[in-house]
C-alpha cells in the first residue's frame, strides 16, 4: 500500500482537491472563455477518452469503487454484514445523487431552450435535422468528474493506513485472537485485490482531471461550468462531510471497530 501513503497528502486529500477544483473552475473557465485554447484531439467530443471513459464514467467508477467498499468493509467491520450493506449504501446514494441530477440537467436544458430550426420542438428531432439547442446546458461533465474524483479519493484513502490494520489482524496462529474471523490467506487474498482496484481507481482519477480540464478548455459556458462543478461539489460536502458524520447515515469509509486506524494520516 505504500503508493497510497505517498499519494495521500497530494492527491487523495478531498480537501486539498476541493481547494484545487473551486479556483480552476472559477477561474479557467474565464481565462478559456477569454483566451481560447486551440483545436486539439481532446476538444473533438468523439475522441477516445471521452468516448469510453467520460461517457462512461459511472459503470467505471461505481464498478472499481463497489469493490474496494465491498470488500475493505467485510474486513474492517469483522465480517458484519449489517455493516457491510450499510457502508455499501454510500454507493446506492452516490447512483441516486448521478442519475437524479444529470436527469434535472436534461430537463433544465430542455424547459431553457429552443431549436435553431423553429418546427423541432424536442431536443432529439432538433439535433436529428441539423439544428442546434440553445438551452442553458449544464456541464455534466464537469459534475461528473468533479464528483466522481471526490468519491474516489474518500473511499480509496482509507487504504493508506491498510497495512496498519494488517498488523493488528493478522496473527502468529491462523486466526486473529482480536476478534477477527478471517483467516490469514483471505486476508492476504482481499489485500491483493484491493491493491489492484485500488491503484486503478487512482488511474481513474488521473483520467478524470484531465477530462475535467479537457471540459473547461473546450466546452459550454462559463456558468454552465460553475454549475455543473459546483454541484459536484456541494454534493460532495453536503454527503461526506456533513451527513455521513451523524448515526442515520451510510457512515464514512472505514467507520468500525478499526476507524481509529483507517482514519489517521499514514505516515
Amino acid at each position: 500500500m505504500t503508493c497510497f501513503k505517498i499519494l495521500y497528502l497530494t492527491y487523495l486529500s478531498p480537501t486539498l482537491r476541493a481547494f484545487i477544483y473551486i479556483p480552476l473552475l472559477l477561474f479557467g473557465s474565464i481565462w478559456c472563455a477569454a483566451v481560447p485554447p486551440l483545436p486539439s484531439y481532446f476538444s473533438n467530443k468523439k475522441n477516445f477518452i471521452n468516448v469510453y471513459f467520460a461517457k462512461l464514467s459511472f459503470a467505471w467508477t461505481a464498478s472499481f469503487l463497489s469493490v474496494v467498499v465491498l470488500l475493505s468493509s467485510y474486513v474492517y467491520t469483522n465480517c458484519n454484514i449489517k455493516r457491510v450493506a450499510r457502508h455499501c449504501c454510500r454507493i446506492v446514494v452516490a447512483t441516486v445523487a448521478w442519475f437524479g441530477l444529470t436527469s434535472i440537467f436534461d430537463l433544465i436544458r430542455s424547459a431553457t431552450g429552443d431549436c435553431t430550426i423553429p418546427e423541432y420542438q424536442a431536443i432529439d428531432t432538433c439535433y436529428k435535422h441539423g439544428g442546434n439547442w440553445t438551452g442553458f446546458d449544464t456541464s455534466g461533465h464537469c459534475f461528473v468528474m468533479t464528483y466522481f474524483s471526490f468519491l474516489i479519493c474518500e473511499e480509496v484513502r482509507i487504504l493508506c493506513n491498510w497495512k496498519a490494520l494488517l498488523d493488528k489482524l493478522v496473527p502468529s496462529n491462523e486466526r486473529n485472537p482480536s476478534g477477527s474471523t478471517l483467516r490469514k490467506k483471505n486476508l492476504m487474498f482481499i489485500t491483493y485485490v484491493l491493491d489492484i482496484v485500488g491503484l486503478v481507481s487512482c488511474i481513474l482519477l488521473i483520467i478524470w482531471d484531465f477530462v475535467l480540464i479537457c471540459t473547461i478548455a473546450y466546452h459550454h459556458t462559463i456558468f454552465e461550468k460553475w454549475a455543473g462543478g459546483g454541484i459536484g461539489i456541494i454534493v460532495w460536502f453536503i454527503t461526506y462531510k456533513k451527513w455521513y458524520i451523524i448515526a442515520m447515515s451510510p457512515t464514512l469509509p472505514g467507520a468500525g471497530p478499526y476507524y481509529s486506524i483507517l482514519s489517521q494520516i499514514p505516515k
